[in-house]
């Protein structure tokens, strides 16, 4: 899995898209992901 930051925002524009058409609860965990993924980024930094 590619985890470029790029890759990153396309993933989480389409994960919008579904959370719209589903409701709000995948992109809260969307959110989360991105705060995991940021955390890890600034322990590596």
């Amino acid at each position: 899995m590619d985890l470029c930051p790029c890759n990153w925002l396309t993933v989480a524009s389409k994960l919008e898209v579904a959370a719209a058409l589903q409701g709000n609860s995948l992109t809260a965990y969307v959110k989360v992901l991105f705060q995991e993924h940021e955390t890890e980024l600034e322990r590596k930094g």
